[in-house]
């Protein structure tokens, strides 16, 4: 929500920091996203092929 707030402050410096925030958070849920996805298939006890 703060990331929300600080897009429309026409400060630049602050709408830079918010848009490096949510690359960050978009890469941290990637990450987080297809390691689920790789432990999930890894460590499944039936594979349907």
């Amino acid at each position: 929500l703060a990331i929300f707030f600080q897009l429309g402050s026409p400060i630049p410096e602050v709408r830079e920091r918010a848009f490096a925030s949510a690359v960050i958070l978009t890469v941290i849920i990637l990450a987080i996203s297809l390691g689920a996805r790789y432990l999930s298939k890894r460590y499944s006890r039936t594979n349907l092929k």
